[in-house]
C-alpha cells in the first residue's frame, strides 16, 4: 500500500513520522520485520510509516486517552461513530476547547473525541494551550479519510493495541510463546522535556532510566531508541551503538534546532 506523504492521525510532540528530518532512523531500521514492538508508541507515527516493512506489530501506550483513540481508530464501528461526530463538529473556540480539556470521559469513543480535539486544536498537539488557527483548519473534513487508511493498517497489520506502563510489556513479552523474530522501537518522552515539565501529560512524563536500560540490555532481539540528545543519555547507554543527528522545527522547520539520538544493540551504519 502506497501512504501519503503527511499520513498521521495528529501533529504530536517528537512524532517519528518525517522520514527526511528522521533520515538516520529510518535508515537504520530492518528492510523486514516480523514483529514489532513499540511500548512508547504514541499515535503510531513511526509504525504508520514504516508499515509496509512489518508484519505484525503490538503498539503500547501509558496515556489512557492515546489508547482510546487508536482503539476507535482500530474498530471499525467505533471509527464510524468518530468520523460521524467529527462531520458535524463546529470549529472549537477558545472557551470550548478549555471545557473539552477538563471534561471527564469514560467509554472509549469519549476519550477518543476528546484526544482528537485536544491534537487538532492545540499549538504542538501536547494540549499545553489552545491555537485558532488549528481549531479553525480543515482538519475537520481532512481527519475522516485519514483516519479509515490508518484503520485499513492497523486491520491488516493485525495489529494488537495496549495501555500498559513500558515495564509491562517487557514482562509479559518475556514470558510470550509467540516465537516470531521482534524488533523494538522506544521513543520515551524526551529526557530535556521531563526535566521540565508535563509535556507529555499528566503522569506520563516520569521514566526510571535505568530500569530502561537494564530492561533492553537483558533484550537478545533487535531494539532502536530515540531521544533528545544530552549528556545524561549518552553516559547511560555508553556501552551501545548511538549516533546524534540534528533537527529543526518551527513554522518555517529552520527556527529550533534540535539534537536527537538514536542508540541501538547493533551497529548504525550512515551512508
Amino acid at each position: 500500500m502506497r501512504l501519503p506523504s503527511r499520513l498521521t492521525i495528529a501533529s504530536y510532540p517528537g512524532a517519528k513520522n518525517n522520514t527526511k528530518k528522521h533520515w538516520p532512523l529510518f535508515g537504520l531500521v530492518p528492510p523486514r520485520i516480523p514483529f514489532l514492538i513499540e511500548p512508547f508508541t504514541g499515535l503510531a507515527n513511526f509504525f504508520i510509516r514504516i508499515s509496509s516493512q512489518v508484519e505484525q506489530a503490538w503498539l503500547n501506550d501509558k496515556d489512557p486517552e492515546i489508547y482510546a483513540l487508536l482503539k476507535c481508530i482500530q474498530d471499525s464501528d467505533l471509527l464510524k461513530d468518530l468520523n460521524e461526530y467529527i462531520s458535524v463538529l463546529p470549529f472549537i473556540e477558545r472557551e470550548d476547547y478549555y471545557q473539552w480539556k477538563k471534561k471527564v470521559s469514560t467509554s472509549l469513543l469519549e476519550q477518543a473525541i476528546k484526544r482528537l480535539i485536544i491534537l487538532n486544536c492545540s499549538p504542538n498537539g501536547a494540549g499545553g494551550g489552545y491555537s485558532f488557527e488549528k481549531a479553525h483548519s480543515n482538519w475537520y473534513n481532512t481527519k475522516p479519510d485519514k483516519l479509515r487508511l490508518i484503520n485499513k493498517i492497523f486491520n491488516r497489520k493485525k495489529v494488537e493495541i495496549t495501555n500498559l506502563d513500558y515495564s509491562d510489556v517487557f514482562k509479559r513479552q518475556a514470558t510470550s510463546i509467540i516465537d516470531l523474530e521482534s524488533v523494538w522501537y522506544l521513543d520515551p518522552p524526551y529526557y530535556d522535556s521531563t526535566k521540565k515539565g508535563n509535556l507529555y501529560g499528566k503522569g506520563m512524563n516520569n521514566i526510571d532510566w535505568t530500569t530502561l536500560k537494564t530492561y533492553l540490555g537483558e533484550l537478545s532481539d533487535l531494539w532502536i531508541l530515540s531521544n533528545r540528545d544530552s549528556i545524561f543519555i549518552q553516559d547511560l547507554f555508553s556501552e551501545f551503538f548511538m549516533y546524534s543527528y540534528i533537527t529543526y522545527s518551527g513554522p518555517n522547520s529552520t527556527s529550533q534546532r534540535n539534537i536527537e539520538i538514536i542508540i541501538s544493540n547493533y551497529p548504525i551504519k550512515i551512508l
